[in-house]
C-alpha cells in the first residue's frame, strides 16, 4: 500500500469519530419469535422520509422517465410493450409494499425479505419472477462511516422492481444512459437491466473501498507518529466495519455464480457472458476486503509493539538510571555508617574528593554503555 502524509485537517477530522461502530449491525433482526410469514413489517432504522416511486419505460425507440403518485397509476402500463423499471425509494411504509403484492401477486416471504432491511444478499426463483438481495455500500465523508443499506430486485420478463433504502442515488448514470436511448440496454431484456443494476452495486464497492484504503492509510501514518487509546479505538473500529463489509460482499458471490448457473428462463445467454464479468469484479472486492482485514490485524500488532517497544524505551532508561546511582548509592551507604574511627572523615579535603570519585565513577559508567550501545 502506498504511504503517504496526509493533511493535517483530515488527521483531526477522523479523530473527532472514533469507535463509532456498532456490533449490532451484525446481528439480523427480526419482528417476534413465530411471527407468521404473511407479517410485513419494516425493520430497521426509523424513517420520515417520502416514499418516491419513479416508473422507467423504455423500449428501442423511446423511453421516459414518469414519478408515480400513486401505485394504482402503475396498472395504467401493463398493456404496453416496453421494458419498464419501477424504482421505490424507501420501504418503511407497509402500506405501500401491501399495494405492490396486490398489483404483482408477489410471494409473502418476498414481501417479508424487503420489508425486513437486515436480510443476507441472496437470491430466489420463482415460477416467473426472480427475487434478488444486495446490499449497497456507500462511505459518508462527514462521520468517516461506511453505510450499508439493502436493495432488492424482483425481475420479470417485461419488469424490473427495485426497492432501494439508499440514500444515495447510486444509479442515476443507469438511468442517464437509458434515457439517452444510445445504449446497448434499450435494445435487450430485463435480465439485461438488473446485470447493469448489480454492476453499478458492484463498482460502487470499489469506490468505498478506495475511501477506506485512504482512511487506512492514515491511520498508518498517524501510528508512525503517536500510538495512544483513542488510536487503537478508531484501528479497532476499522476492524469491525470491515468484517461487517466482508459479512455483506462475500454472499454477492454465491447471488452471481446461482445466476450464472442456473436454468432460469428470464436469463439470456447474452446477458450470461456479462454476469461471468460482474462475477469476476466481485472476487476482486471480496479479496480486497481479505486484504485489508490483515493489514488491520497488523496495524493492531503494530501499535502493541510499539507501545510495547515504547515502555521497554522507558525501562531502559530509568534501568541506566539505575545503574549510574548503585555505585553511587554505595561511597554514600559506607560513609553514612556511625562508625566511630573512620579517618578519611577527619581530612580536610575529604569532601571534595568524595564528590570528584563520585563524578569519575558516573562518567566511567556512561563511557561503557556508550561503548556497550546501551545509549
Amino acid at each position: 500500500m502506498k504511504i503517504s502524509i496526509p493533511k493535517t485537517d483530515k488527521i483531526t477530522k477522523f479523530i473527532k469519530n472514533p469507535f463509532t461502530f456498532s456490533l449490532s449491525r451484525l446481528i439480523p433482526k427480526t419482528d417476534k419469535i413465530a411471527s407468521s410469514p404473511w407479517t410485513i413489517k419494516y425493520i430497521w432504522k426509523k424513517r420520515n422520509s417520502k416514499i418516491k416511486i419513479s416508473l422507467i419505460n423504455y423500449n428501442e425507440n423511446e423511453a421516459n422517465e414518469i414519478q408515480i403518485k400513486s401505485t394504482k397509476e402503475l396498472n395504467n402500463y401493463d398493456t404496453q410493450k416496453t421494458i419498464k423499471w419501477i424504482n421505490i425509494k424507501w420501504v418503511h411504509n407497509e402500506k405501500i409494499i401491501h399495494e405492490i403484492w396486490e398489483i404483482y401477486k408477489i410471494h409473502p416471504l418476498v414481501l417479508e425479505d424487503i420489508a425486513n432491511t437486515t436480510q443476507r444478499p441472496k437470491i430466489e426463483e420463482y415460477n416467473d419472477y426472480t427475487f434478488i438481495v444486495l446490499k449497497i455500500i456507500n462511505f459518508s465523508k462527514d462521520n468517516h462511516e461506511v453505510l450499508i443499506e439493502q436493495f432488492s430486485i424482483l425481475v420479470w420478463k417485461n419488469y424490473v422492481i427495485t426497492f432501494d433504502e439508499n440514500e444515495y442515488d447510486d444509479f442515476s448514470w443507469v438511468k442517464a444512459r437509458i434515457l439517452s436511448k444510445k445504449w446497448k440496454i434499450t435494445k435487450l431484456w430485463s435480465d439485461y437491466l438488473m446485470y447493469a443494476i448489480i454492476d453499478a452495486v458492484v463498482d460502487q464497492y470499489f469506490t468505498v473501498l478506495e475511501e477506506i484504503s485512504e482512511k487506512m492509510e492514515e491511520l498508518e501514518d498517524e501510528l508512525m507518529f503517536s500510538a495512544n487509546q483513542n488510536l487503537l479505538n478508531k484501528i479497532y473500529s476499522l476492524k469491525k466495519e470491515i468484517v461487517y463489509l466482508k459479512k455483506s460482499i462475500w454472499p454477492l458471490r454465491e447471488v452471481i455464480n446461482s445466476l450464472q448457473r442456473s436454468e432460469n428462463k428470464l436469463i439470456t445467454k447474452n446477458t450470461l457472458i456479462y454476469l461471468r464479468d460482474v462475477y469476476d469484479h466481485t472476487i476482486h472486492a471480496i479479496e480486497t476486503v481479505e486484504t485489508f482485514r490483515d493489514l488491520t490485524s497488523g496495524m493492531l500488532d503494530l501499535y502493541l509493539s510499539t507501545v510495547s517497544n515504547k515502555t521497554n524505551e522507558i525501562m531502559k532508561v530509568l534501568t541506566i538510571f539505575s545503574a549510574i546511582f548503585i555505585p553511587l548509592t554505595f561511597l554514600a551507604w559506607v560513609y553514612g555508617m556511625n562508625f566511630q574511627f573512620m579517618p578519611e572523615l577527619a581530612m580536610k579535603w575529604t569532601y571534595p574528593a568524595w564528590w570528584i570519585f563520585c563524578i569519575i565513577v558516573t562518567i566511567i559508567l556512561i563511557i561503557v554503555f556508550k561503548k556497550k550501545k546501551w545509549l
